[in-house]
């Protein structure tokens, strides 16, 4: 940990990360949490885990997610959610095997997000970006 006078500290962790143009876009709320689902899938994309009907996923209860961003109740994290599975950015399923857990799955909606049909994944040395595709389909 670096600390710079009495205001600013820095952690020498993973810090939180957003994308300044997403959370204009979709809001700073929104834009974190999808930047966590977007990590989780790409997690589970390269162990080849949890693919269902065509996509990758990942799943999370609401109260495991307080536990990634403890800085928000558990009240803002359904709220959040629920804002990104309205306005079509977050897709929800249930593909539990057991029929009473309603742990919900998620993955993101990157048409939506990107405003057209086709994206390209591309790595880097800072993991994996999504970018808008330029090329016509």
């Amino acid at each position: 940990m670096k600390e710079f006078g009495q205001t600013i500290t820095l952690f020498d962790e993973y810090p939180v990360l957003v994308d300044r143009v997403l959370a204009t876009k979709i809001g700073l709320n929104e834009a974190i949490i999808i930047q966590q689902i977007h990590y989780w899938v790409m997690q589970n994309q390269k162990r080849n885990i949890n693919f269902e009907n065509g996509y990758y996923w990942t799943y999370s209860s609401y109260e495991d997610l307080h536990k990634q961003f403890p800085f928000w109740s558990v009240r803002t994290i359904k709220r959040t959610i629920r804002k990104l599975e309205k306005e079509g950015y977050l897709i929800s399923a249930n593909f539990n095997k057991n029929p009473f857990d309603k742990t919900k799955w998620y993955r993101i909606n990157y048409e939506k997000l990107f405003g057209n049909s086709q994206t390209n994944l591309e790595s880097n040395t800072d993991g994996v970006n999504l970018t808008q595709s330029t090329e016509a389909i």
